[in-house]
């Protein structure tokens, strides 16, 4: 769960048309992921985390027990301070940002190349939906490139 944020915060940016790679991908970033973000910017105590879910007009939700969410001490936090990309060797994946705290001037782009191949993230071995880029590349696999500090 401690990545989850990140994930929203860089994979499935605010304005973004579509959701990447897998199940679900046609539809846009809507509400729904914007309030596990703010559930999980209170578990985490993370400003970033909160940022998203306001920009998706998400809180702590209104359903039985979202009570324990609402923590209004955890102050929402423009990415603008943080590396603008970010690299997800767990499920080989990267995202590069423009600029993650200006929505509707980011320009971005997310690369895969994993062992889940793009469908269902589940391993299939020699899956022919694999992102193949040259072997110099190896982004999202190998995960050198200077991303900043990826701690929590």
């Amino acid at each position: 769960l401690q990545n989850t944020g990140w994930f929203g915060l860089y994979a499935v940016p605010v304005g973004g048309k579509m959701h990447p790679f897998g199940d679900g991908h046609e539809g846009s970033v809507g509400r729904g992921f914007g309030y596990l973000l703010y559930r999980l910017s209170t578990l985490y105590r993370n400003g970033y985390w909160r940022w998203y879910a306001e920009q998706l007009g998400a809180g702590p939700g209104t359903g039985v027990g979202q009570f324990y969410a609402y923590d209004p001490s955890v102050e929402a936090k423009a990415p603008s301070d943080i590396p603008q990309a970010r690299c997800f060797p767990g499920i080989g994946e990267v995202a590069m940002h423009s600029d993650l705290a200006e929505p509707a001037e980011d320009v971005y782009l997310l690369m895969r190349s994993s062992p889940y191949g793009s469908r269902h993230r589940r391993l299939r071995g020699g899956a022919s939906d694999k992102l193949r880029l040259l072997p110099a590349l190896r982004l999202a696999s190998s995960c050198r490139l200077d991303l900043g500090d990826q701690g929590a």
